[in-house]
């Protein structure tokens, strides 16, 4: 479908389902200060972790533009329409079907960091009162990673847009049941997905050239995790074992 065919039907089905979707709206801005504190408490636990900082690069936080959230409810009322459903999410239900209003998102260098970086990560969420309420799960495209992942007991999703990354979502035990997105990926992962959210978001680009050209490029960064690994291996097959001179 062209862009502009694709504009057109949002701004249809957004007329079609107004009266739901501004309440929806009107729950993000009465919940906005609340849903900030979280990102910017769980930026801070994880960003100034002593623990965590060996482990990864950085920690970046950000809060869904409400515009993003507005193009997001219509896209889900479009899938409910294809399925010949009515649209569903309602003030009562918003925090369990949408997920990712607040997102957190740490950067590491290479693959084999993830087990470590989990296990901190659990043990800093348990000590600040947060909970695990979906466990990790990491979505692929490059099937030769499956095996990697479901061997560390993390589930994986096949996607077929290329889109690599580790997802889990956390919640407070006593400030309220507010959902909050972390994802864990590689830098190389994250140029891909910086690229790919420019050129696809809010609107999936319809050009074919871009969508052959970002094709190339996760399989670059593929490719680009890949020699990172083995770079760290080597290094740490070669890298004898500290002396007690050394401590």
């Amino acid at each position: 479908m062209k862009l502009e065919d694709k504009i057109k039907l949002m701004e249809a089905t957004y007329v079609e389902n107004k009266t739901a979707i501004d309440k929806l709206l009107a729950v993000y801005d009465d919940k906005k200060s609340m849903l900030k504190r979280h990102g910017e408490n769980i930026f801070g636990l994880l960003s100034k972790s002593d623990e965590l900082k060996p482990l990864i690069h950085s920690v970046r936080y950000r809060l869904k533009d409400k515009d993003h959230f507005k193009d997001k409810l219509i896209r889900k009322a479009i899938e409910n329409n294809d399925a010949g459903a009515k649209f569903d999410i309602t003030p009562e239900n918003l925090f369990q079907r949408i997920q990712d209003l607040v997102g957190v998102r740490i950067l590491h260098i290479h693959s084999d960091q993830i087990t470590d970086i989990l296990n901190v990560v659990k043990y800093l969420l348990g000590e600040d009162s947060y909970k695990i309420i979906e466990e990790p799960i990491a979505s692929i495209w490059d099937l030769e990673y499956k095996d990697y992942y479901e061997e560390r007991n993390i589930k994986v999703i096949e996607r077929k847009k290329m889109y690599t990354s580790i997802h889990l979502i956390i919640s407070s035990y006593n400030r309220d049941n507010t959902p909050i997105e972390l994802q864990i990926r590689t830098l190389a992962e994250e140029l891909w997905g910086e690229v790919s959210h420019t050129v696809n978001y809010p609107h999936e680009t319809s050009r074919k050239i871009l969508q052959d050209q970002l094709a190339i490029l996760a399989r670059i960064t593929s490719a680009s995790t890949r020699l990172v690994d083995t770079i760290f291996k080597i290094n740490k097959e070669h890298t004898p074992p500290p002396t007690e001179k050394d401590n």
